[in-house]
């Protein structure tokens, strides 16, 4: 797993469910769960096996906002029936925004403990 001192960007941990595209072909993959995010990366749980090298749209919701980013597995971890996968994310200005705005909430709600 990536060391979180490393990190650019900090994470923030979540529990969204999500889905997983080719971006190429615009095909469904899989389902997912976001459990955690930032800009630069996400951490995604699935029992779809994600491959290395291959690109992934990730697509979920944030407040009634359809969300999405591209991302490549930088590292993965098996674990029963679930596996987690670290993805780093490549962005346009938009998205960033957005991201940016749902990691606001997401602290926001850490902070007041809901």
């Amino acid at each position: 797993m990536a060391d979180p001192s490393r990190r650019a960007d900090q994470r923030v941990p979540c529990d969204v469910p999500a889905a997983l595209y080719t971006p190429s072909s615009d095909s469904f993959v899989g389902t997912a769960r976001l459990t955690d995010i930032g800009l630069g990366g996400a951490m995604i749980e699935t029992s779809v096996p994600v491959l290395r090298r291959v690109p992934y749209e990730l697509r979920w919701e944030w407040r009634g906002q359809a969300m999405k980013a591209t991302g490549r597995v930088a590292w993965e971890k098996a674990g029963g029936n679930a596996h987690r996968y670290g993805l780093s994310l490549a962005t346009t200005s938009e998205q960033e925004r957005l991201i940016r705005r749902m990691i606001d909430d997401l602290r926001q709600q850490l902070w007041s403990g809901k």
